[in-house]
């Protein structure tokens, strides 16, 4: 008896040692302090092989397999390899043969669904099927198969592979394409093949849920057919060439027609000639509509219609000088501009977003509008010659500051910057874009509440973008006004609209 637990305290004895524990930052990089790790790793001798079972810090298994070598980021995994979600749902399992996959590989979404079922030959080519979901924050599920690395189905489609959708037929890998396209009901509409001399059938659509907004027809190249359609199926617009004649119809939800346009050829284009032209801006909220009037191929009248407000541009005999703008909500007539050689004259021009007075050719004052809410506001101080601005957010006073703003040159003005209370903040000095005196702040009018600053400091500009854990990015440029540097510069766009949020996304790590 004592023999066996001799025997057995060694052999305990031997798998203690040779199991051994790694800890990982979140990057997966190797570290000492466990108090600093994301994961860590246990690894245990296994016949010729090593078992390698990897954790979340919270000790929920993130990866278990085997391998020959278990250098850490080298692993030349053997045979079936697990890894797994937070959760404990399973995430990827592959097969491995000396550290290459080979044979089945299999992904899957946080909901269990497959997003990858291949199957790879050892030699780094595979065959079978990726998907992709709605679910998952796509526009549209997929489906696209592969055969010895290369693509030769993808079906994007709603609800059903069968229903609404189009399909890329891949030939020669991704050299020749042809698409294929089908309605409600999966409704057959037409194909197109990119490498056939531009013929056949395009076709867009608009998603959650997947539509058909437009159906255009190619001739070599050139659109002899389109069709656009309401949210609700109805037909938007028709388009159709034959020869040198074509036409177009615009129609109301209702199938009304609202407009209808002849386009004449002159050389080899196609120009529109006599009627009206309905051109839509893409779906979205807030949407624009532009309808131009055409008489013997010149201007006359353009309407822009952006919700309960028209606004109506008329045109000199030669279609080029415009001669008076008239503004209109819910139909009546709220504002007139007359124009003289083509320029503002005198009158008012107001609009959903815009509101502008000129007497004898000067701009009197200006608003800008944003959801309603004065955005800036601009008033000519007849006895400085220069303009006097305010800036607001969400009807807080940000800026105020006096410009010549129509005089040669890059933005100059003494702004008094305020804070959220109010409170006007020290003078800020700018000079031909760049800052002279003082700090400024300018926020990015986003939840994100984002910001960037400039300062001077002797000859030097300092430029610094902040979010909301902190200063993220730091610029330091020496004066030189001889070079251009726009990166540094302030202009009258950035204090009126706040700072460019793709600059901002950009540089956030």
């Amino acid at each position: 008896m004592r023999t066996f637990f001799v025997v057995a305290a060694l052999v305990v004895s031997q798998c203690f040692q040779a199991q051994k524990i790694i800890y990982f930052d979140s990057e997966w990089n190797e570290i000492k302090n466990k108090k600093e790790a994301s994961y860590y790793r246990e690894v245990a001798k296994q016949g010729e092989l090593y078992l390698i079972k990897d954790y979340y810090i919270n000790g929920a298994l993130q990866m278990e397999g085997t391998a020959v070598d278990d250098t850490p980021n080298q692993e030349v995994f053997e045979g079936k390899v697990t890894w797994y979600l937070p959760d404990g749902k399973v995430d990827m399992v592959s097969n491995f043969k000396n550290g290459n996959l080979l044979g089945e590989s299999k992904l899957y979404n946080a909901n269990g669904k497959l997003l990858q079922d291949i199957v790879y030959d050892g030699r780094n080519n595979y065959s079978g099927t990726y998907y992709s979901y709605i679910e998952d924050g796509n526009v549209n599920n997929m489906i696209s198969t592969f055969q010895n690395s290369e693509p030769t189905k993808t079906i994007y489609y709603d609800k059903s592979p069968q229903g609404i959708r189009y399909e890329i037929i891949y030939k020669k890998g991704y050299e020749e394409q042809e698409t294929k396209y089908y309605g409600e009901g999966g409704k057959y509409l037409g194909s197109y093949k990119g490498y056939d001399d531009m013929n056949g059938v395009s076709v867009e659509y608009s998603y959650k849920p997947m539509r058909v907004t437009s159906v255009a027809k190619y001739q070599k190249g050139q659109v002899i057919e389109n069709k656009l359609y309401h949210d609700n199926g109805t037909l938007k617009q028709e388009f159709k060439r034959s020869g040198k004649n074509a036409w177009e119809k615009t129609y109301d939800i209702d199938g009304k027609k609202i407009a209808e346009l002849v386009y004449k050829q002159e050389g080899t284009e196609l120009i529109p000639y006599d009627g009206k032209q309905v051109m839509f801006s893409m779906e979205m909220v807030d949407s624009e509509t532009i309808i131009t009037t055409y008489s013997k191929g010149k201007f006359v009248k353009i309407e822009q219609i952006y919700g309960d407000y028209v606004t109506e541009t008329f045109y000199d005999e030669n279609g080029q000088d415009v001669t008076e703008v008239i503004s209109k909500k819910n139909g009546q007539e709220f504002a007139k501009l007359v124009y003289r050689d083509g320029a503002p004259y005198n009158g008012m021009m107001r609009d959903a977003v815009s509101e502008q007075h000129y007497k004898e050719g000067r701009l009197m004052s200006e608003k800008i509008f944003k959801k309603g809410k004065i955005s800036s506001e601009k008033k000519y101080l007849g006895n400085k010659d220069a303009y006097e601005v305010k800036v607001f957010n969400e009807d807080v006073l940000k800026f105020v500051y006096v410009t010549h703003s129509e005089a040669i040159g890059y933005f100059s003005a003494e702004i008094t910057p305020y804070d959220d209370k109010g409170k006007a903040l020290p003078k800020v000095v700018v000079k031909e874009g760049f800052i002279e005196k003082g700090k400024l702040t300018i926020d990015c009018y986003c939840p994100e509440k984002e910001y960037i600053t400039y300062e001077r400091k002797g000859d030097w500009i300092i430029k610094q973008w902040y979010n909301k854990i902190g200063m993220y990015r730091e610029l330091r440029v020496k004066i030189d006004k001889n070079q251009f540097n726009s990166e540094i510069m302030i202009d009258e766009y950035s204090l009126a609209n706040g700072t460019d949020t793709d600059e901002l996304a950009n540089w956030v790590e």
